[in-house]
């Protein structure tokens, strides 16, 4: 199965990730919508994924912190990643829900059997930190990707403080970075 990513990055990483490839991500916090990997933005969920990558790019380039952007030059780049379907989970289909609902029972009953609740909920399990559990210990043998359905806060949501729970985006965390194939520069736009 092939599918076409979108990634929206500040302009001066995308040099390095055309000639030495995109690193990986690690979800050392749990923070991750999908555990370890490369994001892009695939079809299905409305805007169009070129849109989305594009509206993370802006939203990502504003810090916080110092009330101001961290570059102001972004690129949206296009890969194609080619994947075998025994080595992904699909979140928008019946059958990864299925696969990640079990998964996050089984989390449940380990934590419910050795009787420790957790009660920060800065530090709380989410959907990444089950499927990089999933990985580690070996449940799932071979992952290479994962796609699912996110609300994500681009730059209106963050701006409003919007906190809907209905997806505005569909994402695809590739684990195996050899599964992309091509990466090419779509645009590139400053804000």
């Amino acid at each position: 199965m092939e599918i076409i990513g979108y990634h929206g990055t500040a302009t001066k990483n995308v040099e390095s990730i055309l000639n030495n490839g995109f690193k990986l991500s690690t979800d050392i916090e749990n923070e991750q919508w999908l555990g370890d990997g490369v994001y892009f933005f695939c079809d299905g969920v409305p805007p169009k994924p070129y849109w989305a990558a594009r509206k993370w790019a802006i939203a990502e380039a504003w810090d916080n912190l110092n009330y101001t952007y961290k570059y102001r030059d972004y690129t949206i780049l296009e890969s194609m990643i080619s994947l075998k379907t025994e080595n992904f989970i699909d979140l928008t289909e019946k059958d990864g829900l299925e696969t990640f609902n079990y998964l996050r029972d089984k989390f449940i009953q380990k934590i419910k059997e050795s009787k420790k609740c957790i009660t920060n909920t800065s530090v709380s399990p989410k959907d990444g930190h089950i499927i990089n559990l999933a990985v580690q210990n070996r449940i799932i043998p071979k992952l290479d990707a994962v796609k699912g359905n996110f609300y994500i806060k681009f730059t209106d949501e963050r701006i409003c403080k919007a906190n809907f729970r209905t997806p505005n985006c569909t994402v695809l965390s590739v684990r195996d970075i050899n599964s992309i194939k091509y990466t090419k520069i779509i645009q590139r736009e400053t804000i």
